[in-house]
């Protein structure tokens, strides 16, 4: 039986300290992966929303982003309610209407923003903000409510970006009226002078013809 000897000592290992140039490489590619856009579109989403699937051509969509005209613009200005609440940057849209009556000089200068918003895409911060509000609601005594918790909140957006959103709209219409086949034949919400009630009146006199055929 041998006698127990002295204990080895186990050798510990310490990690190298971090160097300076070390550190500037990882937070170099830490901020370069931030800085990436992520791609947040499922999978599936290219192939199923892939224009040509549908055959679609890129003409369709040619006149969409084009750079509007000042007739395009005060058209859709003057489409565009009265008395209007104001958003971010406290222009009201009477203000809009009135500087683009008589004058030319504003609506080259708003046209001006509309033409870059257009062919670059970049817009003023202020378009993309919006001012949450709360709207009281009326009360079967015919009285409004007076809390927060009984009352409906909207977001009151810029009126530029309001402005720049009816004209896409508008040529966005105009492309769906001139090529129907993009949309399935059931499809009349969303579309200009389309409505759900069309499908549901077309249904109904599908099913009246078919009885008065059966009677």
């Amino acid at each position: 039986m041998e006698t127990p000897g002295p204990e080895e000592e186990e050798q510990k290992t310490y990690p190298d300290p971090p160097t300076l140039e070390k550190e500037r490489e990882i937070h170099g590619k830490t901020e370069e992966q931030k800085s990436k856009p992520r791609n947040l579109r499922p999978r599936w989403w290219s192939q199923m929303y892939d224009r040509k699937t549908k055959n679609i051509s890129d003409e369709t969509w040619m006149n969409l982003m084009k750079e509007p005209s000042a007739s395009e613009l005060l058209k859709t200005i003057k489409q565009i309610p009265r008395d209007k609440a104001a958003g971010y940057d406290g222009v009201e849209i009477n203000l809009i209407k009135l500087l683009t009556e008589d004058g030319e000089s504003p609506l080259v200068t708003i046209l001006l923003l509309f033409k870059i918003a257009f062919t670059v895409g970049r817009t003023l911060p202020s378009w993309r903000k919006s001012v949450i509000t709360m709207i009281p609601k009326r009360r079967e005594d015919g009285s409004w409510t007076d809390k927060v918790k009984d009352m409906r909140p909207i977001s009151v957006l810029q009126e530029f970006g309001k402005i720049a959103a009816k004209l896409l709209a508008e040529r966005w219409g105009n492309i769906l009226l001139e090529h129907a086949h993009i949309l399935n034949n059931a499809q009349r919400a969303f579309i200009k002078d389309g409505c759900v009630q069309q499908c549901i009146s077309t249904a109904l006199n599908v099913f009246e013809e078919k009885v008065k055929n059966y009677m």
